[in-house]
């Protein structure tokens, strides 16, 4: 008995390399995903006000990968009273005593710094070659 494998084929098998690039091409862009994600979930947790901490510790992320669009969706699970609390300090709120606390820009601008260093090393990257 034998432990070898043969096949054979009277046609090509362009569909299924072309099939395991674009899986190969997926993953790649998955792992790059995966780590913008993280990168960013830590800036997020560092610049996030803080009153207890736990806000900060609160945020997580998803990547959906349809087709050619990867989205990378940054989540904050710290709800009170049925309020993000993560979106009270970005955007302002008001206290039970009628006062006003002003927002804090510090979402966007964080996502932004993370994404700019990727791109930075990306584009270093492909003008080395």
């Amino acid at each position: 008995m034998s432990d070898n494998i043969k096949i054979t084929s009277d046609s090509d098998f362009s569909k299924t390399m072309t099939f395991l690039k674009r899986s190969r091409r997926k993953a790649r862009i998955g792992e790059q995903a995966d780590e913008i994600g993280h990168q960013c979930v830590k800036e997020l947790q560092k610049v996030t006000p803080k009153d207890s901490g736990l806000t900060a510790e609160s945020w997580d992320y998803q990547i959906a990968i349809n087709g050619k669009i990867t989205s990378i969706t940054f989540i904050n699970t710290n709800i009170q009273n049925g309020l993000n609390v993560a979106l009270l300090l970005e955007f302002g709120h008001g206290t039970p005593s009628g006062q006003w606390v002003e927002g804090q820009d510090y979402i966007e601008p964080s996502i932004r710094k993370v994404y700019l260093d990727a791109i930075n090393r990306k584009w270093k990257e492909l003008t080395r070659l």
